[in-house]
Parts: structure tokens; C-alpha cells; sequence
């Protein structure tokens, strides 16, 4: 498994592969209020507060915040859409919590809900039953015994790069990740995969269904093989559309072209990564469909003090994940649909 080499310096974005806007302290100010008076209603798990509520806040946004969103989530072939400068009280927050099920404290409620309200303006947010307990926005925080696991909660090792359960029919178009806390050297990373540096017959064979892309480790529960699939979703634009993850991706047994393919495929990716620093305040919402992201390894501390990030998945459209929900009204994605 390739991983991240500390003595060589990372690249960063690509100029211009990001859309971002910096707060104004009044923008600040503004954005958190709202957020508090959401969160008193907050009650977090699978249906932390009425959407309906959430989306007729977001509006309430200032006027150069809701027209960002709008103009940035139009242009198809950006990375991801980033804000800075939300108001983080570190006081008022709390100590990291070690483990997901911690982290919906009252002090994290109104991060929640600086979240929701941004991803409102963005598409629908939804979650999955398999993973945190079906809760719509997630907490990422490294945690004893997984530090050197293949999932969020590790830190020692680098996570690997992949598109956000990629093994699902239902995985989302943007991921948003909201920075509480940092850490040294803990910064996200992010790749891409243009057609030019692909063979023909490699985009040709990443296109067709040969391919096992196994649920991610926090994805308790969720046992249902998935068939063989696609890695490339569509070719045609730049950057190409991806359903990949790093560790957990392989090809169909005894297929020596779609291995050879594959191999191309995360040589690209390996290459293109680049590192894309959070800080407290800032948050990113990715396009999960056309990067991938992970997280370069860092030495947890466990006093309080470590990396903690809130996660949401959004999908434009809900009639695409509506047929993997749970039941009618939910926004949580069944265990028995999620290889969908």
C-alpha cells in the first residue's frame, strides 16, 4: 500500500479548482446566529431537525453567502466549493470527543447547524443506517484501537483516497467537511484523474462493469456483495466522473485487464493528490463525483485537543436516492439498500 512519503512536500490545489469565499466578521456573526436559533430545535440522529425549517433559515443567509453557493455550484468541473471563517468558540465547544457516539454535545449542535444551513443551499442532505447510527451530519475524530484502521476514526495511517462509498448507487454528489479542530499535518487530500492521462483502452475497460468496490469498514452491517461495477462513470468531460476507493476496490477475480487498468488508474491518482489544509472555521463541500479525498496521517493526542470535523452527504437531486431511503420521509438510506 503506497502512502504518503514526510519528506517530500505535498502539492496544493490546482489554481482555480476551488470556489472560495472568505467571511466577512459581520458574514461570521451573521451565519452563527441563525445557526444558534436552529439549534435549539436541534435533536440530532437520523432526523436532526425539519429540513423544511433548515432550508427557510439557509434564505435568511447574507445575501453575498447565497449568492456564492449559487454561482459556485454551477461550474461542473470545480473540486469543491470552500468557506472560511466561521466562528469557532473553543470554549464554548467542548473537549474532542474519542469517539462518533460523543459527538453530538450541546456544544457542537450549533457546528451541526452551520453545516445543514450551508448544504440547504447546496442540495439535500441524507444519511446512511449503516453508518454512525444512521445520523445525517457525522462526526470524523480519530479514536483509540483505530489508528491505524481504514476509516475515519484513524489517524497514525494515512487514509486512503476514494470517492465516499463509492460502493453505492447512492453515494453522494458533494461531501461536506465542516473544520472544528485541526491537527499538524492532518490535512485532507483530494485527487482527480483527467482524460488525457489515461490510455484509450484503459478508459474503455475502467468503463465497464469489472470491477469490486467493497463497502467501506464504517459501514457496519451493510454485507450485501455488490456486483461488479464500473470505476470510470463517464469519459467524455474533464474531469472524468470516478466510483474508486484506494483500499477497497480491486478487480473482478481472474480479470488481468481491468487489475492493469486499475493500477493505471490509481498511479494517476496517486500522482495528482494534492493536500487541501482545513483550519477551524473553514469548511469544503467536495464533488464527490468527480474527485476523490482522504487524509494524511497525524499522531492523535487524545487530551481534548485532537482534529474534529463534521460531515455531511448531499445529494442534488433526492428522487436519485429516494428508491435507498429507508422509508417515505427519511433522509437515511436502508442497510438493505445501501449496495444499491
Amino acid at each position: 500500500m503506497i502512502r504518503h512519503n514526510p519528506t517530500v512536500s505535498p502539492p496544493r490545489a490546482p489554481e482555480l479548482a476551488h470556489d472560495v469565499l472568505d467571511l466577512t466578521p459581520d458574514d461570521a456573526r451573521a451565519v452563527g446566529a441563525t445557526a444558534r436559533d436552529l439549534s435549539r430545535s436541534f435533536v440530532g440522529g437520523s432526523a436532526p431537525l425539519s429540513f423544511t425549517q433548515v432550508a427557510l433559515a439557509a434564505h435568511r443567509l447574507p445575501t453575498r453567502i447565497r449568492a456564492f453557493l449559487l454561482d459556485a455550484s454551477s461550474r461542473s468541473a470545480q473540486h469543491g466549493i470552500t468557506i472560511r471563517g466561521n466562528l469557532v468558540d473553543h470554549a464554548a465547544l467542548g473537549p474532542t470527543p474519542e469517539h462518533w457516539s460523543l459527538g453530538e454535545t450541546s456544544g457542537s449542535s450549533v457546528h451541526s447547524c452551520v453545516l445543514l444551513l450551508y448544504s440547504a443551499l447546496l442540495g439535500h442532505a441524507f444519511g446512511w443506517e449503516s453508518q454512525q447510527s444512521g445520523r445525517i451530519v457525522t462526526d470524523v475524530v480519530p479514536s483509540r484501537g483505530f489508528e491505524n484502521s481504514l476509516v475515519s476514526a484513524s489517524s497514525k495511517l494515512e487514509l486512503g483516497w476514494h470517492t465516499e462509498d463509492a460502493f453505492s448507487e447512492f453515494r453522494a454528489d458533494r461531501v461536506g467537511l465542516y473544520c472544528l479542530r485541526d491537527a499538524p499535518d492532518a490535512a485532507t487530500t483530494v485527487s482527480y484523474a483527467r482524460r488525457d492521462q489515461l490510455s484509450s483502452d484503459t478508459v474503455e475497460t475502467l468503463s465497464q462493469p469489472r470491477f469490486v468496490i467493497r463497502p467501506d469498514d464504517a459501514h457496519q452491517d451493510a454485507t450485501v456483495p455488490p456486483p461488479p461495477m464500473a470505476a470510470l462513470v463517464e469519459a467524455v468531460s474533464d474531469p472524468l466522473t470516478l466510483r474508486v476507493d484506494r483500499d477497497f476496490t480491486t478487480a473482478a477475480e481472474g480479470d488481468s485487464e481491468a487489475g492493469a487498468a486499475l493500477d493505471e488508474l490509481t498511479s494517476v491518482l496517486d500522482v495528482n493528490l494534492y493536500d487541501l489544509p482545513l483550519v477551524p472555521g473553514s469548511l469544503c463541500f467536495l464533488d464527490n463525483r468527480i474527485v476523490v479525498h482522504g487524509r494524511r496521517s497525524f499522531s492523535p493526542r487524545f487530551d481534548g485537543t485532537d482534529r474534529w470535523l463534521k460531515r455531511v452527504n448531499l445529494t442534488a437531486d433526492l428522487r436519485r436516492v429516494g428508491p435507498g431511503l429507508r422509508s417515505s420521509g427519511s433522509r437515511v438510506i436502508a442497510v438493505a439498500s445501501a449496495a444499491g
